[in-house]
């Protein structure tokens, strides 16, 4: 998952630096003026710098988790044969409502056949 994590990043960061220059290039290229290109490049290099440090704390993150878990063992699972089962309580007594003992007769609507 590392290595994963490690490779995604340097990618993305020197795929996105790639892109970032060809299409600056183009920009500038098509006669738009000198600034509209530099503030494209300084906005496109602050979104990619922040997309690589939120994935290299990521990876720290990663690594972290991983230095710690080779130090401790872990317990072996036990086989569901022999997990307790969790017993359901006594069935209570259901407690009377008040239209339990009421009966109701409906007027037919409208139209209806009695």
């Amino acid at each position: 998952m590392v290595w994963a994590v490690s490779l995604a990043t340097a990618l993305i960061s020197l795929g996105g630096l790639f892109l970032i220059f060809i299409f600056a290039i183009e920009i500038s290229g098509h006669g738009n003026s000198h600034t509209s290109s530099i503030v494209f490049l300084i906005i496109a290099l602050l979104v990619l710098l922040v997309i690589v440090a939120l994935m290299i704390r990521l990876l720290s993150r990663l690594v972290n988790a991983h230095l710690q878990s080779r130090g401790t063992a872990q317990p072996a699972p036990t086989p569901l044969s022999e997990q307790p089962t969790a017993q359901l309580p006594e069935a209570r007594e259901s407690v009377p409502v008040s239209d339990e003992q009421t009966t109701r007769r409906f007027e037919p609507a409208p139209g209806e056949r009695k």
